[in-house]
C-alpha cells in the first residue's frame, strides 16, 4: 500500500512539472463566435436543400492531459440560423444550445503557431418550445492557436442515421474565432 502512494505521488509530482516546464495550462476558458452554412440532403428535391447561414457564441473550457499533447474540450455553444420551412411555405429562424464534447490532438505550443484535430459528439437541447432536439451528432475539424490567445477553427458537423428520419442528412460547416483565457 506504502509502494503504491509513494508511485501515486510520484507520478502527479513529475507530470505536474513537467507540464510546469511546457508552459502548458492544465485549464483554459476560452470564448468565441462564428458562422454556419448549412445543408439539408433530402432524397425527395421538391424541397429546398440550403437550410441556411446562421450564427453561433460558444464558451469552452479546455482541459489538457499532462505530458501528452491531447486536450479534451466540452463547449456550451448557442446558436440561431434564418433558414426556410419547406412544411409550411415560411421563413423560419431556428434557436439551439448544443454541447460538443471535442477530443483532440495538438502539434506546437501555441506561444506563436500551434495546430489542432479534433472530433467528438455534439448533443442538442432546442431552445424554442415549437422544436423538437435533433439526435446525438458529430463534429469533425481543425484549428490554429496564435500567440497562445487567439483561436480559429473549422468544423464540420454530421448526422449518425436516425430511425425517425433514415433518408435526411442534416449537415453543416462551421468557422469561428475565439480568445483563450
Amino acid at each position: 500500500m506504502k509502494k503504491t502512494v509513494i508511485t501515486l505521488l510520484l507520478a502527479i509530482v513529475t507530470l505536474t512539472a513537467a507540464a510546469e516546464n511546457n508552459d502548458a495550462k492544465l485549464l483554459r476558458l476560452g470564448i468565441g463566435a462564428g458562422m454556419t452554412n448549412a445543408s439539408l440532403d433530402v432524397p425527395d428535391k421538391t424541397l429546398m436543400d440550403e437550410a441556411g447561414t446562421g450564427y453561433f457564441m460558444k464558451l469552452s473550457l479546455k482541459f489538457n492531459v499532462p505530458v501528452l499533447p491531447i486536450y479534451i474540450q466540452p463547449e456550451a455553444q448557442y446558436s440561431f440560423m434564418d433558414s426556410f420551412d419547406p412544411m409550411e411555405l415560411k421563413d423560419v429562424t431556428l434557436k439551439k444550445l448544443d454541447f460538443p464534447i471535442m477530443v483532440g490532438a495538438q502539434i506546437g505550443s501555441g506561444r506563436i503557431l500551434g495546430l489542432r484535430l479534433n472530433a467528438g459528439p455534439v448533443f442538442n437541447v432546442s431552445s424554442s418550445a415549437d422544436e423538437e432536439s435533433l439526435p446525438v451528432r458529430w463534429a469533425a475539424g481543425a484549428g490554429v492557436d496564435l500567440l497562445n490567445k487567439i483561436t480559429l477553427d473549422l468544423r464540420y458537423h454530421g448526422c449518425f442515421k436516425d430511425s425517425d428520419f433514415p433518408n435526411v442528412d442534416f449537415n453543416y460547416w462551421s468557422y469561428s474565432i475565439g480568445f483563450m483565457f
